[in-house]
């Protein structure tokens, strides 16, 4: 009540990339700079994640569960400790991992978060081949999808999809080129297909746009460059913005 009658709704404990709020309902596409790889390479990604209670009260019992498919074995890296950045102190925090047949769950509990307070963490897993919904040109296919859940004791669970792509670039400014002369397009085309004239005619309408991530993080080899591994956390995120509802693809193009 005490919000309603300062003039303010009460919030909700929510994730965040960095100072961005995640969307809920779309899948969340977070680009990340990889090297050329060799055949039956491995890499890890750094799946980094804030936690922010943005209400005025304490959320209890927060928990973030991070799902990922089990051939990610995510669950052989149970071992390894994982970074907390934030408000809370590391004895306020607590992670365990469970997996069944088909898919590994990493769980970070927090006993309480007070207004205002965030949590940065970062986790992560092996990137798998064969995803097919990037242009194929300088994105090889290494991808990670990761269902995140998070919910509190008066907050039922909540969930984004979020699905790391790798680009073969070696910086930010690489991606975004990337993204204005293939990824862009590509988009375009694929909703164009998917939603039909109508629906593309609606969104071109109301000038929606789709925000998209990217990092830029260097890997270490081990002796047998098999495995890449992150050799520090990324050193800074990107977000853009981009209309992928244009005039010239209404009535269709070549690739609808």
């Amino acid at each position: 009540m005490g919000d309603f009658l300062d003039g303010k709704w009460s919030g909700e404990t929510t994730l965040y990339i960095h100072s961005v709020p995640l969307r809920k309902g779309e899948p969340v596409y977070v680009f990340y700079t990889i090297p050329r790889l060799p055949e039956a390479a491995k890499i890890m990604v750094p799946v980094e994640i804030v936690l922010f209670n943005d209400s005025r009260k304490a959320a209890k019992n927060a928990v973030l569960t991070l799902k990922y498919d089990k051939a990610t074995d995510r669950q052989k890296l149970a071992a390894i400790p994982h970074t907390y950045e934030g408000s809370l102190g590391p004895k306020e925090l607590l992670s365990d991992v469970n997996s069944n047949d088909d898919f590994t769950y990493a769980n970070h509990r927090m006993a309480s978060m007070h207004p205002g307070d965030q949590v940065n963490v970062v986790d992560g897993a092996f990137a798998l081949p064969n995803h097919t919904d990037t242009p194929a040109y300088k994105a090889p296919g290494m991808g990670l999808d990761v269902r995140a859940s998070l919910s509190t004791d008066t907050q039922s669970s909540q969930g984004w999809d979020i699905r790391y792509r790798g680009v073969v670039a070696s910086s930010n400014a690489q991606i975004l080129e990337w993204i204005r002369q293939d990824y862009g397009l590509y988009v375009a085309a694929d909703l164009r297909r998917k939603d039909g004239f109508w629906g593309y005619l609606w969104g071109w309408a109301l000038s929606k746009k789709i925000d998209i991530f990217s990092f830029s993080v260097k890997f270490g080899r081990d002796d047998s460059e098999r495995f890449f591994i992150p050799e520090a956390a990324p050193d800074e995120y990107k977000l853009y913005k981009f209309e992928p509802y244009v005039k010239e693809f209404i009535f269709g193009d070549g690739r609808v």
